[in-house]
């Protein structure tokens, strides 16, 4: 039996997710597998403490009766990489979900959830990885295990439940995937957008809103599946994640990305980091295939790889028996 999970990238609503705004996250065609160890493979690695968090909690709640064996247990995240390195598409949450979906399955749970049950594993999920990481939105378990594309806001208490619906890519908007080759330091990262918080409330929120705004924006330009207007909403969310940088003293935005971006603009091409920022991907998108098809020449200028990713639309799968 083999479980497996897509990752994600951030659409829109980094940062404001956290602060009551929305996000728009995307299932990729990356996949993550967790299946039976073969005591052929050698000694067992370390489980990652967000599945068996997962897996505890399942527990709990009565959807298990006891929490599987990680020794038992081998994962694959050579999908979610390139040349070796994390590609920073949510791996880890990726793996949370299709190993809670492997324990469920085990156990004698179905093998083909609705969208409902998988809504039900993938609150799960997300409360064994927030507990794990100590924080975070969870928004990324929430895209691996329902596929496609997801709009998401949070409660005020950011343990409770997420709303969370479906979205439709709008018809005419193009998009691609652009690799730095360098990690984010993501942890790093929130903490220099906390300080910015504690230091200068009032900047913090305004900066905070105007990401919140572009990610609405975009959410209803996808809505009315406006493909021009999604293009701006994305350029504008870029442009505010960029000044939350510049004031919280970090590179959400880097150099690279800002001339890349600025270089980018004139051709109808809108470019933002998908995620924390500083480092892994970044997507560009264009309701004009052939401006988008020319940041392939100006992102390599700058250090960019070019990723071939599609849309996941199946979220976590189980196969085999």
């Amino acid at each position: 039996m083999i479980a497996s999970a897509p990752g994600k990238l951030m659409l829109t609503g980094e940062y404001a997710v956290l602060h009551g705004g929305r996000a728009l996250v995307m299932a990729v065609d990356r996949r993550v597998q967790v299946r039976a160890r073969h005591p052929s493979e050698g000694a067992a690695t370390r489980f990652p403490p967000e599945a068996v968090a997962a897996w505890a909690l399942a527990r709990a709640r009565g959807l298990l009766s006891e929490v599987p064996d990680p020794t038992r247990l081998f994962y694959d995240l050579g999908a979610v990489s390139e040349a070796g390195r994390k590609l920073g598409v949510g791996s880890s949450a990726a793996l949370c979900a299709a190993a809670l979906a492997w324990a469920l399955v085990d156990a004698g749970h179905t093998a083909r959830p609705d969208f409902e049950t998988r809504r039900g594993w993938a609150q799960l999920a997300r409360a064994g990885h927030r507990e794990a990481q100590g924080g975070g939105s969870g928004v990324d378990v929430i895209a691996s295990t329902l596929g496609g594309v997801v709009s998401c806001t949070l409660g005020p208490d950011l343990d409770d439940p997420v709303s969370v619906s479906a979205v439709a890519w709008p018809r005419g908007l193009y998009w691609k995937v652009l690799w730095s080759g360098e990690p984010a330091l993501t942890r790093e990262m929130l903490q220099r957008v906390r300080a910015f918080e504690a230091r200068d409330r009032a900047g913090f929120v305004t900066r905070i809103g105007a990401i919140a705004a572009a990610s609405e924006a975009a959410h209803e330009a996808f809505l009315r599946d406006d493909a021009s207007e999604s293009t701006r909403a994305f350029a504008a969310h870029g442009e505010a994640m960029r000044a939350l940088g510049v004031d919280a003293e970090v590179p959400i935005v880097t150099e690279a990305l800002a001339s890349l971006t600025d270089a980018c603009r004139p051709l109808g091409v809108a470019i933002k980091p998908s995620g924390a920022g500083g480092g892994d991907v970044s997507l560009a998108v264009s309701y004009d295939p052939e401006a988008l098809a020319r940041v392939d020449t100006l992102g390599a200028a700058r250090g960019f790889q070019t990723i071939t990713m599609h849309t996941d639309h199946d979220g976590v799968a189980v196969s085999g028996g």
